[in-house]
């Protein structure tokens, strides 16, 4: 018998001895009222964390020491971007794919800039080819309504190729701006953005080679209402499958780096 089951099957016999002990051995009223409470409140403690780790025959206990094991450290009900923001702040090497990541991007000017001038972060975005836009019909299945949508309208009006125009609108502004801020002397960053052509869904970020965030898409639920585990290091851990999983993808894109003035070079 496991050391957990066995925790289990002790403790609230404990509990009970407690409870019946202070009941015939302890004589003041009040003293026996405050211990035997303890030992219920143990005792309906004990239950709850029984039945909430087995509830659905699921083990509370297997799935901490599965996620510890891949290095996921918590889950999120949906996306959050909190920890994505500040870890790009403090990156000097981020790498994001999505189909067209660009409620991130666009969102989050300050942490790009910051990256940029203070760390002079290399930033790695890979989105999906423009080429494949009528092929792969991933409008069509976000434009579908889910139980989940609270608006009528589509998840993205401006189209793919709309999306990507201000994606590297913004990203063009960001070099721009850290540019100014580091001066004509300066060091900034740079960005490298790539078109691919898998067929992968999911929302990546990566930075450094030590954190992760990926956001579980699940389409027609739009990928901001769908659960994203934040990642670290661990030896055979997910993050590790996750880095070479994009190292992949960008070997085999089409990629270009962007200028402060706009042009675009492919490399």
């Amino acid at each position: 018998m496991s050391a957990d089951k066995l925790l289990k099957a002790i403790l609230p016999v404990l509990n009970l001895i407690g409870i019946l002990v202070t009941f015939y051995m302890v004589p003041d009223n009040t003293t026996r009222i405050i211990l035997c409470s303890l030992f219920v409140g143990l005792l309906a403690m004990t239950g709850v964390i029984y039945f909430s780790g087995n509830y659905l025959g699921v083990n509370a206990g297997q799935i901490l020491k599965t996620c510890k094991k891949l290095g996921i450290t918590k889950i999120y009900p949906s996306a959050s971007y909190d920890q994505v923001s500040e870890r790009i702040s403090s990156s000097n090497r981020i790498r994001i794919i999505g189909i067209a990541p660009y409620t991130l991007i666009h969102n989050f000017q300050n942490q790009f800039v910051n990256a940029l001038s203070e760390k002079h972060a290399e930033f790695y975005i890979l989105v999906l080819d423009p080429a494949l836009i009528n092929t792969c019909k991933h409008e069509e299945i976000e434009n579908i309504r889910t139980p989940k949508d609270d608006s009528n309208t589509p998840a993205n009006p401006l189209g793919h190729l709309g999306l990507l125009d201000r994606i590297e609108t913004d990203l063009v502004t960001y070099l721009e701006v850290a540019k100014e801020k580091v001066g004509v002397s300066g060091v900034c960053g740079r960005i490298f953005i790539g078109y691919y052509r898998t067929n992968f869904r999911n929302f990546l970020v990566l930075c450094n080679e030590d954190w992760g965030w990926l956001n579980i898409c699940v389409p027609p639920v739009r990928s901001l209402q769908t659960c994203s585990l934040e990642m670290v290091n661990a030896e055979g851990g997910l993050l590790n499958d996750c880095n070479k999983h994009y190292e992949s993808i960008w070997q085999s894109a089409r990629k270009f780096e962007l200028f402060p003035n706009s042009e675009k070079i492919e490399i």
